[in-house]
């Protein structure tokens, strides 16, 4: 789990005495890390309520499931393998989206590099991206014409609601990122 540094480091010894010239030379090494970011897809605004699932493929062994804070979920330090990584849990009101934004692999290599996408270095970030859901209710008469100023409610299990009237000059109303735990009333 820690990243192999190839900066070379050298020291004179003197070939009769024996003895080292030039003080002492210290290597820290540095873990690797990955880290996953979370967004609302087109934007830099963070999102919560998201969690993302890290399993090493080689040994079919969950490594962790962690939240997505605003610093990110960081897997540090891990071991030579091969990886998948999936978001695991997608924010309420948000659409689960699919294919690279959702899961991916990776893999480090015996120097401690994360590959990924074909790059190699000891720190990668990932940004999984969601996008709001996002319905239109219209309103029409037995005839097929729409309805103009229509209010729509929807009503949260605890009582709380969520209302919109459509506008004058249309006969639909757009809803954005309506909670899951919302129903039509």
């Amino acid at each position: 789990g820690y990243y192999v540094p190839t900066t070379s480091r050298s020291i004179t010894v003197n070939s009769t005495t024996h003895a080292v010239s030039s003080g002492n030379i210290t290597i820290t090494n540095q873990k690797n890390n990955i880290t996953f970011l979370k967004r609302i897809s087109g934007t830099s605004t963070f999102l919560a309520g998201a969690y993302v699932t890290v399993t090493n493929t080689d040994t079919d062994t969950v490594v962790d499931t962690k939240e997505i804070t605003s610093a990110g979920a960081v897997f540090e330090g891990l071991a030579a393998g091969n990886y998948s990584w999936s978001e695991s849990t997608t924010p309420e009101g948000y659409l689960t989206t699919s294919g690279t934004n959702r899961t991916g692999t990776f893999s480090v290599g015996s120097d401690g590099l994360i590959t990924l996408n074909g790059t190699a270095t000891r720190v990668k970030t990932v940004t999984i991206q969601n996008v709001p859901n996002t319905f239109t209710i219209t309103k029409q008469d037995a005839s097929g014409d729409p309805i103009q100023g229509v209010t729509f409610r929807f009503t949260n299990p605890d009582s709380t609601t969520y209302t919109r009237t459509t506008i004058s000059n249309r006969s639909y109303s757009r809803f954005n990122q309506i909670l899951r735990r919302y129903r039509r009333s």
